[in-house]
């Protein structure tokens, strides 16, 4: 991956922070750089998925951007979704003695 591909992931993570504060303020998490961690990782997974198991949308700086966005966003939902499914579960995270 190229300078700028790397650039271009980091700016798809923070778009998708963004807007996923504006539309589900409640379901991303708070932390930024964990959160920006996570949607680079997206990403990075989309954009290799869709380079060797299929093509969709277009290709900018060796980066599948539609893929790329698409993991971004999934994984940045999957990462604020945690805490809720935990406690569905019934792991609130106290112990039992």
């Amino acid at each position: 991956m190229s300078a700028p591909g790397f650039f271009l992931l980091i700016g798809l993570a923070i778009v998708a922070r963004w807007l996923g504060l504006k539309l589900v303020p409640l379901v991303i998490p708070r932390r930024r750089l964990r959160t920006l961690a996570i949607g680079w990782l997206g990403a990075l997974t989309g954009s290799l998925m869709d380079r060797y198991i299929w093509h969709l949308g277009p290709k900018f700086v060796e980066i599948q951007v539609a893929a790329a966005a698409i993991g971004c966003t999934l994984f940045i939902l999957a990462a604020g979704l945690w805490p809720f499914l935990r406690i569905l579960a019934g792991q609130t995270g106290a112990r039992r003695a």
